[in-house]
């Protein structure tokens, strides 16, 4: 007699004969889920298995599976919510116990972070797109009441990612420690601090000063580092300095007059017409929000 985990490896034997992967398929998964959790939990984990020793043996990577937890954990989440798209269902009629979805998240969060630290590249590049496609759709308070142990283990996956050599790799890594970086984990602060001052990626340099936090609890620890981009070898990086500044509209009048003095002589200072213009940028737009309090 067929088990359940024979079926879920049914479906990721019918994925991996498709050029894509097909809705139905999705579809299905999340049936059988409302079915028999435990049973199709185990068969998603020996199909990941699966794939990703695959990818060893062939030292190529599966391409097609790159959105699967994604489209996978998006059905389950509208199936858990009662989501409904153009005034249909945007899963199925299958109807989930959110509490037994958070679980199946916080399970495979946990099993994908550890993939994370293989010492495969298509592994830990696979785990990482599976990671980052439901980590895009938990809300922080959502991550925050996941297991303290499951937490920790995505963050040492992602620092071992930012510390790859791999340049690939470590922007997955910081694509990741932007949905984790405000849950109350100081080393993945510190790793993204550390990558923004010293990484010698331009790139890799500008994906962290994309991503660092400016929240209230973490402005007075990031931001100090966070200025010190006005002398970045790169004229790109600090072109973007004074764009997020004026996305996220830190005001000139709340900081002290050393930062202040530091941002307008770089910036208007600098030999980039980018740079000078983005600074440009940034006063008018402070100039604007004075108008405003008068």
């Amino acid at each position: 007699m067929e088990t359940k985990e024979d079926q879920v490896l049914g479906i990721f034997g019918k994925i991996q004969e498709n050029e894509s992967i097909n809705n139905k398929f999705i579809l299905q998964l999340v049936e059988e889920y409302g079915k028999d959790s435990i049973g199709v939990r185990h068969g998603l984990e020996q199909g990941f298995l699966r794939v990703m020793k695959t990818m060893i043996d062939t030292k190529k990577r599966i391409v097609k599976f790159d959105k699967f937890s994604e489209k996978f954990f998006s059905a389950l989440h509208s199936a858990a919510n009662g989501e409904k798209k153009g005034g249909k269902s945007s899963a199925s009629r299958t109807k989930l116990e959110k509490e037994d979805v958070d679980e199946l998240f916080e399970y495979f969060l946990q099993f994908f972070g550890e993939g994370l630290l293989s010492s495969n590249t298509h592994v830990k590049t696979f785990c990482a797109l599976q990671m980052v496609g439901m980590l895009k759709l938990l809300s922080q308070d959502d991550l925050s009441n996941f297991d303290r142990d499951v937490l920790e283990t995505i963050e040492s996956g992602c620092i071992n990612l930012i510390e790859a050599k791999n340049k690939s790799l470590q922007l997955q890594g910081l694509t990741i420690a932007h949905y984790i970086q405000n849950l109350d984990l100081p080393d993945i602060g510190e790793e993204l601090l550390r990558c923004l001052a010293t990484d010698e990626k331009q790139e890799v340099r500008l994906a962290a000063l994309r991503i660092i936090s400016l929240e209230e609890d973490c402005f007075d620890s990031n931001f100090p580092e966070m200025i010190h981009r006005t002398r970045d070898i790169s004229s790109l990086n600090r072109a973007y300095l004074y764009k997020r500044l004026t996305g996220s509209r830190i005001l000139l009048a709340n900081l002290a007059t050393k930062e202040v003095y530091k941002l307008i002589y770089d910036g208007l200072g600098s030999r980039e017409t980018g740079v000078r213009d983005a600074c440009i940028d940034y006063l008018k737009m402070n100039y604007q929000e004075i108008l405003k309090c008068d």
